[in-house]
Protein backbone atom coordinates (compact mmCIF):
# COMPACT_ATOMS: atom_id res chain seq x y z
CA UNK A 1 0.00 0.00 0.00
CA UNK A 2 2.85 2.50 1.03
CA UNK A 3 3.80 2.25 -2.68
CA UNK A 4 0.71 2.84 -4.23
CA UNK A 5 0.07 5.87 -1.87
CA UNK A 6 3.57 7.19 -3.06
CA UNK A 7 2.46 6.78 -6.84
CA UNK A 8 -0.90 8.32 -5.76
CA UNK A 9 0.89 11.17 -4.35
CA UNK A 10 2.96 11.66 -7.25
CA UNK A 11 0.16 11.55 -9.97
CA UNK A 12 -1.04 14.62 -7.98
CA UNK A 13 2.27 16.16 -6.89
CA UNK A 14 1.22 19.61 -9.74
CA UNK A 15 -1.57 20.28 -7.97
CA UNK A 16 -1.46 23.21 -5.74
CA UNK A 17 -3.35 25.57 -3.57
CA UNK A 18 -3.63 29.11 -3.83
CA UNK A 19 -0.82 29.50 -1.25
CA UNK A 20 1.13 27.67 -2.81
CA UNK A 21 1.02 24.30 -0.80
CA UNK A 22 1.02 20.40 -2.10
CA UNK A 23 -3.08 19.97 -2.58
CA UNK A 24 -2.79 16.16 -2.12
CA UNK A 25 -0.85 15.26 0.94
CA UNK A 26 -0.23 12.53 3.58
CA UNK A 27 -2.33 12.03 6.80
CA UNK A 28 -0.93 9.82 8.90
CA UNK A 29 -2.62 5.95 9.03
CA UNK A 30 -6.31 4.88 9.53
CA UNK A 31 -6.51 2.53 12.61
CA UNK A 32 -5.43 -1.03 12.10
CA UNK A 33 -7.97 -3.43 11.45
CA UNK A 34 -7.79 -7.13 10.35
CA UNK A 35 -8.61 -7.96 6.50
CA UNK A 36 -9.61 -11.82 5.98
CA UNK A 37 -7.81 -13.69 3.53
CA UNK A 38 -7.26 -16.93 2.22
CA UNK A 39 -5.13 -17.74 4.66
CA UNK A 40 -6.55 -16.30 7.66
CA UNK A 41 -6.83 -12.48 8.85
CA UNK A 42 -3.73 -10.20 7.91
CA UNK A 43 -3.21 -6.75 10.21
CA UNK A 44 -3.48 -3.53 8.11
CA UNK A 45 -2.84 0.10 8.85
CA UNK A 46 -4.06 2.02 5.00
CA UNK A 47 -2.67 5.29 4.97
CA UNK A 48 -4.59 8.51 4.70
CA UNK A 49 -4.21 11.23 2.07
CA UNK A 50 -5.68 14.46 2.36
CA UNK A 51 -7.07 16.65 -0.18
CA UNK A 52 -6.32 20.39 1.47
CA UNK A 53 -8.30 22.19 -1.44
CA UNK A 54 -11.88 20.67 -1.20
CA UNK A 55 -14.43 20.65 1.46
CA UNK A 56 -15.66 17.70 3.12
CA UNK A 57 -18.71 17.80 0.92
CA UNK A 58 -17.06 18.87 -2.04
CA UNK A 59 -17.30 16.73 -4.92
CA UNK A 60 -14.85 17.28 -6.57
CA UNK A 61 -12.78 16.51 -3.65
CA UNK A 62 -9.53 13.98 -4.66
CA UNK A 63 -9.82 10.62 -2.91
CA UNK A 64 -7.04 7.86 -2.16
CA UNK A 65 -8.82 4.11 -2.06
CA UNK A 66 -5.90 1.48 -2.39
CA UNK A 67 -7.13 -1.37 -4.73
CA UNK A 68 -5.68 -4.14 -2.58
CA UNK A 69 -7.61 -2.51 0.29
CA UNK A 70 -11.21 -1.79 -1.15
CA UNK A 71 -13.83 -0.08 1.23
CA UNK A 72 -16.23 -3.48 1.42
CA UNK A 73 -13.34 -6.12 2.20
CA UNK A 74 -14.32 -7.87 5.33
CA UNK A 75 -13.07 -6.57 8.34
CA UNK A 76 -12.75 -7.26 12.39
CA UNK A 77 -12.07 -4.60 14.59
CA UNK A 78 -9.43 -4.30 17.16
Amino acid sequence: MEAEVQGFLAKHADLKTEDGRARVVRHGHLPEREVMTGIGPVAVRQPRVRDRAAAAEDAGRIRFTPAILPPYARCQSR
